[in-house]
């Protein structure tokens, strides 16, 4: 029974993640809720990182502070790619 509410917890964040990643950019989304949803999704990625250096720091783990660290470069390459493909390449700069 655990594994049930595990997948379907993964497919309703999955699925709020990627909506608000596509209505974060969206024109035919009112402004406000754009804001809004960038910002629960920075909170929620800075949070993941936030607690994987955290903890590394505590621990004197260098593996949690390589995998918060790639968790931080992965969404910043996410976010300029999601940038790129809504301003069009012209927006390098």
């Amino acid at each position: 029974m655990e594994t049930v509410i595990d997948l379907i917890l993964e497919i309703v964040f999955e699925a709020f993640i990627e909506g608000a990643m596509d209505a974060s950019v969206s024109r035919r989304v009112p402004l406000a809720v754009r804001i809004i949803l960038l910002a629960a999704l920075v909170l929620l990625y800075g949070g993941l990182v936030y607690v994987c250096i955290r903890i590394a720091i505590s621990q004197k783990s260098l593996v949690a502070l390589a995998i918060g660290i790639f968790i931080l470069v992965i969404v910043i390459l996410a976010v300029r790619k999601k940038y790129k493909e809504h301003y069009g390449s012209n927006a390098d700069a």
